[in-house]
């Protein structure tokens, strides 16, 4: 089963989901500008800088522009 992105409502909430090792599961939560799919099929909004750096970005297999960019 495929999980849209766009009606998955904890992906689209706007919120940068990247968690860092050690970090207790504590988000970035900067503006997401971007979706990514994690290797179980999951998908997650990512901010610019943790979608370069991020350790659950990098985990990522496909990605997407967020539909809040096409509202700036």
């Amino acid at each position: 089963m495929t999980i849209d992105p766009i009606n998955n409502l904890y992906a689209t909430d706007g919120a940068c989901h990247n968690a860092e090792p050690n970090t207790y599961g504590h988000e970035c939560g900067k503006r997401a500008w971007f979706l990514g799919k994690s290797r179980g099929g999951f998908w997650s909004g990512y901010c610019s800088d943790c979608k370069a750096n991020g350790a659950e970005a990098r985990q990522c297999t496909e990605w997407r522009e967020h539909p809040s960019r096409a509202f700036g």
